[in-house]
């Protein structure tokens, strides 16, 4: 019995040992943007994320795999009357992998894909002086790709009349 006994515990420790916990799911962002003509256009883009290339390097649409956290951005847009600065934090989550069991490997994480969308156009409000008015937020929760991106912003909008 004891011959038998070591063998097959030797085996059962060899594949118990064997399973794997599933990888945690990967991150990527895209960012994207309107572009109509020279008075009609976002500009000026910049943001945290050491993923993201800096200002004109950035690809739009294109998904830049990036480390899950809370990011920091910024940029311009105009319209033909009005400049609008935008600072604002966008959140990338990962999806994690599951724990193996006894004989079972654990299962991959799903990808993420967020899309973070730059307008131009922000509704104005009145003026609170000289052609500057009062910052308006923008704050959305909105599906993207296969999660939420959570986007809190802050709007300066700046009267180009004189």
């Amino acid at each position: 019995m004891k011959k038998f006994l070591l063998p097959f515990s030797l085996c059962f420790l060899f594949f118990c040992g064997c399973t794997k916990d599933g990888k945690d799911g990967k991150s990527y962002i895209s960012i994207d943007w309107e572009y109509h003509d020279d008075q009609y256009k976002v500009s000026a883009y910049a943001d945290d994320n050491p993923s993201t290339p800096e200002g004109q390097s950035i690809v739009a649409g294109q998904y830049y795999q990036s480390s899950p956290g809370t990011y920091s951005y910024s940029y311009r847009s105009e319209d033909y009357d009005y400049y609008y600065d935008h600072t604002g934090t966008y959140t990338l989550i990962f999806y994690p992998g599951t724990k193996a069991t006894l004989f079972k490997d654990g299962k991959n994480g799903e990808d993420s894909y967020f899309d973070l969308y730059l307008s131009v156009y922000k509704k104005k409000s009145q003026p609170i002086s000289n052609g500057i008015y009062g910052p308006e937020t923008r704050q959305d929760t909105i599906f993207s790709g296969n999660g939420y991106l959570a986007i809190k912003e802050y709007i300066t909008i700046i009267s180009k009349s004189k």
